[in-house]
């Protein structure tokens, strides 16, 4: 005989069952009921943000450092409506999500608490930014819904699932009774594609048979845990390795060069290499990306293709093509190399490490002409936090110029130093992100880096981190600007508007949470605060404010000019 239990208890028992840990998330009247029976489990965790947009990114990027399904509960309506941007980000890079709202019931009347006229429009609009958007109507379905959803959530490229659940079904007050609920039974991910042995023969054949092989890496990468895999086909077929927009390998590895910028452009060294190229190899990437069409732009004559979607159709125009986890793909490769005799190709590392020297040198030379200007060149604040700032540390970015400045100044040290929004490019995104990152490493250095007008996006939960123990360093730039707008509008149009930002005290705000907030108004200062904060996130969150200038921020060189004294 079937459990009786309400759909709140279903629910909380299946994230249980599937192993959850830790979930995101703010209780309202429309999800109460899904909240009540976390009392009855004191071991999983929850994490009560002040925004939901911002417990979506604290489970985006739980989810994306752990690679373990990481939930968001939500309330019906506006609540869900508002989480819709990091259950996108989650789409887009690939992290595991459980996202679970609150819903109207059917039966509500038009203008009820959180509704329209179409209750099921929440359900509609998550269509198109997640795997799977269904919604539970009657509670004898719920475990079957919830085990679909963990296995979808899993299947081929990760991403998130959207569960609507209606209150009327978890709300005591709205007559929700308990009922007979089968028993929870997991269902596994779908099976991962055989690999096709002749195509993985063809490319391993190709790759032999190639004179300079070169590697474009992707997230799929980073997704699946490759990039040791990735690192050893580099190394043993001489392959200098690019990407669009990620950091698939550690900055010390002696072919990895670097990225492409926003748009696929290459700079003169990497075309240089595209152009000696007779092999290009895709690993990792999407069908259809930026990457991949920057794939299909270099100029060598034979080509391979790796991609990582659910769709086994979705690959590009190659000599060898397949879908497939991108670990397994590579190991399989990996093992048809075994024992072919390369050269070590000393001469184009030596190139490789030349160019990122004069990159890495160039853009301290760069910024180190402001380091008598007042107010501060955030660019220069960079190049001093990187001088004490740990290898180990965690570098979070929005979408705004300060995480490129960051960029500029700390090398990827690892493959999760620099964690940013990726292609959806989201402002607001490093405070929350800061905080699910260090809940998932707790003993790490984690610094959120924003500008001011990016900063006020995702400031309420900075609240979040004090709370929960979650001791961030937040480094903002204050220079009382939409700076990367106001660059381009005076670009495109010769003038700008609507970007002033009024210059807020930033340390005084960290105070009123309780944590401990540096203003820099010197550049000469810039070092000792950075010491000072790191040190006090042994104890506590902590903001270093600094006053910048948003003309000083403009002026960023380009990687051509830096890498001259190359040619």
């Amino acid at each position: 005989m079937s459990p009786i239990k309400t759909v709140g208890q279903a629910i909380v028992e299946a994230l249980v069952a599937e192993g959850v840990d830790t979930t995101f998330g703010i209780p309202g009247t429309h999800n109460i009921g899904l909240y009540d029976p976390f009392n009855d489990f004191p071991n999983v965790r929850h994490i009560s943000a002040r925004h939901e947009n911002n417990a979506a990114y604290m489970a985006e990027m739980y989810g994306r450092l752990t690679g373990r399904p990481a939930v968001c509960l939500v309330t019906a309506g506006p609540g869900a409506i508002h989480s819709m941007a990091g259950v996108a980000q989650a789409f887009n890079m690939g992290s595991p999500m459980i996202h679970i709202g609150g819903a109207v019931s059917w039966s509500e009347p038009k203008e009820s608490l959180h509704a329209v006229d179409n209750p099921g429009f929440v359900n509609e609009m998550f269509k198109d930014i997640t795997k799977w958007s269904v919604r539970i109507e009657n509670p004898e379905e719920t475990p079957q819904i919830m085990a679909k959803a963990f296995s979808i959530m899993r299947s081929g490229r990760p991403g998130p699932v959207h569960i609507s659940v209606p209150w009327v079904l978890t709300n005591a007050r709205m007559g929700a009774k308990p009922s007979e609920i089968p028993p929870y039974q997991k269902i596994p991910p779908m099976e991962k594609p055989t690999l096709d042995a002749t195509i993985l023969d063809k490319m391993a054949d190709l790759i032999k048979s190639a004179r300079q092989p070169m590697i474009y890496a992707g997230r799929g990468v980073l997704i699946y845990r490759a990039d040791k895999e990735l690192g050893e086909l580099a190394e043993g077929i001489n392959a200098p390795v690019i990407s669009p927009m990620d950091f698939p390998l550690p900055y010390d590895h002696p072919f990895w060069v670097g990225g492409l910028g926003f748009g696929g452009e290459a700079d003169n060294f990497v075309k240089s290499l595209q152009e000696k190229s007779d092999l290009v190899i895709g690993i990792g990437l999407r069908a259809g990306t930026r990457g991949a069409i920057a794939f299909n732009n270099a100029p060598a004559q034979k080509r391979i293709f790796i991609g990582y979607d659910d769709n086994p159709t979705a690959v590009e125009k190659a000599d060898a093509a397949i879908v497939a986890d991108t670990k397994q793909a590579l190991q399989e490769i990996l093992g048809r190399l075994s024992g072919a005799p390369r050269s070590r190709g000393e001469e184009l590392r030596g190139q490789i490490a030349r160019y990122k020297k004069a990159v890495r040198e160039g853009y301290a030379e760069f910024y180190g002409q402001y380091r008598d200007a007042g107010p501060v060149h955030f660019g220069y604040a960079m190049t001093q936090l990187a001088q004490v700032v740990d290898k180990d540390a965690m570098i979070v970015g929005g979408g705004t110029i300060a995480r490129a400045l960051a960029t500029h100044a700390i090398p990827p040290y690892t493959v999760e130093t620099h964690q940013g929004s990726g292609p959806w490019g989201t402002m607001g995104f490093p405070t929350p992100g800061v905080v699910g990152a260090k809940l998932v490493y707790p003993d790490r250095v984690v610094i959120g880096v924003e500008g001011d007008g990016g900063f006020l996006m995702g400031f309420n939960d900075f609240g979040t981190a004090v709370e929960s123990g979650a001791h961030v360093m937040m480094v903002i730039a204050n220079d009382a600007q939409y700076t990367q707008i106001t660059r381009m509008q005076e670009m495109q149009f010769g003038r700008a508007v609507s970007n002033e930002i009024q210059r807020f005290n930033f340390a005084r705000f960290a105070e009123t949470f309780g944590a401990v907030g540096i203003r820099v108004e010197n550049s000469a200062e810039l070092k000792g605060a950075f010491k000072e904060a790191i040190e006090t996130t042994k104890r506590s969150s902590v903001i270093v404010d600094v006053v910048s200038d948003h003309r000083l921020a403009m002026t960023t060189p380009s990687v051509n000019d830096l890498i001259k004294k190359l040619n």
